[in-house]
């Protein structure tokens, strides 16, 4: 971006008293504003508003997602769980005791002195009998039953499913940068990005370059409108547009 020195401020009277007008914004050149000669005919711009809620819908949909498999499991499932589990692990126990006490035949004292680490990783003092037991205590009033948690999961996949479909048919490949097969830059964003940066440093409409939005092309003032460029405004920024018309360098 380019930022020029501004020019001096213009004082302004208003309502009898004297204040100083925001300085001038030193407009960008446009070989400066990001892949304007691509994009100048602003025919993407209702592809490229579609495609950004699509992606607020698919952020929206995954972090729901995130949200159900991080709810609890059902009680009942969870100690059901928690017993098949333990059974397991005593199982595995017993396979490695049985082992070790097959090496110690002719060493009965090195087997009690290696018992530590590889056969046993639960404290002495709890039981898988405990466990299960402490297990009983917790709340009835929270979980939810695993074949519930993937029909919800399932939904919302259907939904991510069509919302990516939709998405391929409004990101065409023309409006990326790649590097081999990897896609660097959707330059449409790029472009909007660097608007909404000069925009929120501009206290009235503006085009790209920074100069007033009315002295931009239709097609351009429309761009304006469709992208909601109106949220990136800000009465209270540093600059105002660039007057002259005829900057194009």
């Amino acid at each position: 971006m380019n930022l020029l020195p501004p020019s001096s401020p213009v004082l302004k009277k208003e309502r009898g008293k004297e204040m100083h007008s925001p300085p001038t914004f030193s407009p960008t050149r446009l070989s400066d504003v990001p892949f304007y000669n691509k994009l100048s005919s602003y025919e993407w711009v209702k592809n490229f508003v579609k495609s950004e809620a699509l992606h607020e819908q698919i952020a929206e949909l995954r972090k729901e997602k995130q949200e159900i498999n991080n709810l609890p499991c059902d009680k009942a499932e969870f100690i059901a769980r928690l017993d098949k589990t333990c059974q397991e692990y005593n199982q595995m126990r017993l396979i490695k005791i049985t082992d070790r006490l097959k090496r110690y035949r002719t060493n009965v004292d090195g087997f009690f002195i290696n018992l530590d680490g590889p056969v046993k990783s639960l404290p002495e003092s709890i039981s898988c009998d405990e466990i299960i037991h402490a297990a009983e205590t917790l709340s009835d009033n929270i979980g939810i039953a695993e074949g519930e948690r993937q029909r919800m999961l399932e939904k919302i996949d259907k939904k991510l499913a069509k919302l990516s479909i939709e998405l391929d048919e409004v990101s065409l490949s023309g409006w990326f940068e790649m590097k081999g097969k990897k896609v660097i830059n959707d330059i449409r964003e790029v472009f909007v990005e660097h608007w909404r940066t000069i925009q929120s440093q501009i206290c009235e409409p503006c085009g790209p370059q920074g100069r007033y939005l009315k002295m931009s092309p239709d097609i351009e003032q429309d761009a304006w409108k469709r992208l909601e460029l109106h949220v990136y405004l800000n009465k209270n920024a540093r600059f105002q547009a660039y007057p002259k018309e005829d900057y194009r360098e």
